[in-house]
C-alpha cells in the first residue's frame, strides 16, 4: 500500500471521528437547553459543582453560551 491511501485512510478516520465529536456536542446542547428556568440552572449548577471543574468545563461551556444567547 502506498503512502498516499494511508494518508487518505487517516484523514477520512480524523473527520469521522470529528463529525461524531460534533454530533456528541450537538446532542449535550440540546440536552441542555432544556434546563431554562432560573431554577432549573441553579439545581444543574449545584450538581455540577459536586463533581471537579476539569470534568465539567464542557458542560459549563455550553451553559455558558446559551445563558448569553438568552439574555442577548
Amino acid at each position: 500500500m502506498s503512502i498516499m491511501p494511508k494518508t487518505l485512510i487517516h484523514v477520512a478516520d480524523s473527520l469521522a471521528h470529528h463529525r461524531a465529536d460534533r454530533a456528541q456536542r450537538h446532542q449535550l446542547e440540546h440536552e441542555l437547553a432544556s434546563y431554562s428556568t432560573p431554577a432549573q440552572r441553579s439545581d444543574l449548577e449545584a450538581l455540577l459543582d459536586q463533581y471537579p471543574d476539569a470534568d465539567t468545563e464542557p458542560v459549563r461551556e455550553i451553559l455558558s453560551r446559551q445563558g448569553y444567547r438568552l439574555a442577548g
